[in-house]
């Protein structure tokens, strides 16, 4: 969904666009269709998404706690309300007209991005204590929720408040859930210069 909300385009996002074609593939290279949006005209796969996105990143989250030894029951507090964020999201139908609906299923999106977002910050900035990759790690997240927040204040909603962050959350979690770099780097205690 992720990928689709970068190169999903609506007639009315198209003006003075212009899409490319790559090996037979069309790409309307707006990042501007964020996933509910896109879960307007696909519903159901929108709340697909939703659950294997809940399921996928908890577990992914927990796994990072277990695997680095970082216990936090505010940790665990926050990815279970930010699951209900997302889920509620989802069954939550987005819509164009101002009110409660519209609200409501808004609120519960920037939730659970702020809920999930603190829960591995959290467990980031422990370990960025103790290894410098980690520390580069937590850095470049927080500089990747940093321009998250610019483009949501500058530019307003759009696949790419979405995009990126998840994109870039999918690879912290790759890289410290399911290679050794960051488990070796914790056995070299940082020194000060």
């Amino acid at each position: 969904m992720t990928v689709y909300g970068a190169l999903y385009v609506e007639d009315l996002y198209t003006e003075g666009l212009h899409s490319v074609q790559v090996f037979g593939v069309l790409i309307e290279p707006t990042m501007t269709a964020t996933a509910s949006i896109i879960g307007k005209t696909y519903p159901l796969l929108f709340v697909g998404w939703g659950v294997f996105q809940s399921i996928a990143l908890t577990l992914n989250v927990l796994y990072l706690y277990r695997r680095y030894g970082y216990k936090s029951k505010a940790g665990y507090a926050l990815l279970a309300l930010g699951t209900l964020c997302i889920i509620s999201t989802v069954f939550i139908r987005s819509t164009e007209e101002p009110g409660l609906q519209r609200t409501a299923h808004w609120a519960t999106a920037l939730l659970f991005a702020f809920l999930y977002a603190i829960a591995m910050g959290m467990c980031l900035l422990s370990l960025a204590k103790k290894s410098r990759k980690f520390l580069g790690t937590f850095i470049f997240f927080v500089a990747m929720l940093a321009l998250m927040l610019a483009l949501l204040i500058f530019v307003g909603k759009g696949g790419a408040i979405e995009s990126i962050p998840m994109w870039g959350v999918y690879v912290i979690l790759l890289l410290t859930n399911f290679t050794g770099m960051y488990k070796e780097s914790l056995a070299e205690p940082i020194r000060n210069a």
